[in-house]
């Protein structure tokens, strides 16, 4: 069979070139043990849905964007090269949490790597914009979480509950940063074309150099932020579906289906 008979064979049937979504092989000891606590979460989770023992669930996360990232795919005429840059640059942090009720209900943007004081400074203001509501956070087992110095922060009315390790579909959040990313893609790929502006007078390292200086001279570490798409831009009620998508998570998880 040859290759171009084997590709109208795939596309006949579906099956397509693309990136493979990817999983870390595990023992099935491992894998049982984790779907025993998938089980277990989803289980107290929907508990607490259906008995209303909260007033609000918020989902809570952080993502983090640099210069370095590229977008998946692009359209690009036949011999076209996209000018991507050397210098990765700050990173740019967002710690967000959303809920079904509020959509976005708090975010802190950080021109640089997220830390046990700056989720200290998030959860700070998510108990002020929480007050008068009983709130159960649901969150990841970053070691930051994780800091005694906010224990004195919850209480029986503003509670963590911990996910499962390695079951982000189960925490909704990941679809808005998947968003963010590819808007945040989107938008360096823009600036990245206006340094293609540049007179191509000069060696290829020289070019290089020379994106970077300007890229530096022109955003900054503050200006960078600018860049960022505004959180608030989004609609609240899309943000609120993107949080109700943790309810098929659940169903997956107890129907068998996730791990």
């Amino acid at each position: 069979m040859d290759h171009s008979t084997l590709r109208s064979y795939y596309l006949r049937h579906g099956i397509n070139f693309k990136r493979p979504d990817y999983s870390y092989w595990r023992s099935l000891a491992e894998s049982r043990a984790l779907k025993e606590e998938q089980m277990e979460f989803a289980l107290q989770l929907g508990s607490i849905l259906q008995l209303r023992s909260y007033d609000e669930v918020v989902y809570v996360d952080e993502t983090t964007c640099n210069l370095w990232q590229k977008m998946n795919r692009a359209w690009v005429r036949p011999g076209m090269k996209l000018l991507l840059l050397k210098n990765r640059g700050p990173s740019i942090t967002v710690i967000g949490g959303i809920s079904e009720q509020r959509g976005l209900v708090h975010h802190h943007i950080i021109s640089e790597s997220n830390t046990a004081a700056h989720f200290e400074d998030f959860i700070v203001g998510l108990k002020r914009k929480s007050e008068g509501r009983r709130t159960l956070i649901v969150l990841d087992n970053l070691k930051i979480h994780y800091a005694k110095k906010n224990n004195h922060l919850y209480s029986k009315d503003f509670k963590l509950l911990f996910l499962p390790p390695y079951s982000s579909e189960l925490n909704p959040i990941e679809r808005l940063w998947a968003i963010l990313k590819s808007r945040w893609r989107k938008n360096l790929q823009l600036y990245i074309d206006e340094l293609r502006t540049i007179k191509e007078t000069r060696s290829s390292d020289q070019l290089a150099k020379l994106s970077v200086a300007k890229l530096r001279e022109t955003l900054g570490r503050n200006k960078i932020r600018l860049m960022f798409f505004n959180l608030d831009s989004i609609k609240n009620e899309v943000v609120a579906e993107v949080a109700k998508s943790h309810f098929r998570a659940l169903v997956r998880v107890l129907r068998g289906e996730l791990v």
